[in-house]
């Protein structure tokens, strides 16, 4: 691509964004990526927190290999690990 069609390209970026500039859509997507992102950190910061806890270790691979049999359903586990997480 020679310089005359990058600077054509960035002059359509730049009407992009003044056009979502002027109608507010600019802001909305920030304002929506931040919430996004603070969800993904609570997610990241839970998973965390589980793969960390103690008695949670403890009790994984029995829980997993009792799912795997067919001897639990997944979400009895996924309740009773989770059960160990809000009562530590």
């Amino acid at each position: 691509m020679n310089r005359s069609g990058l600077a054509a390209i960035w002059a359509m970026v730049q009407e992009h964004r003044k056009i979502l500039t002027r109608a507010g859509e600019l802001e909305v997507k920030r304002k929506d990526q931040t919430v996004q992102w603070m969800w993904e950190l609570i997610h990241e910061g839970l998973k965390v927190r589980f793969h960390r806890h103690a008695e949670i270790q403890r009790q994984l691979k029995n829980t997993l290999a009792r799912v795997r049999r067919g001897e639990m359903m997944a979400t009895t586990a996924a309740h009773k690990l989770l059960f160990l997480l809000d009562n530590e």
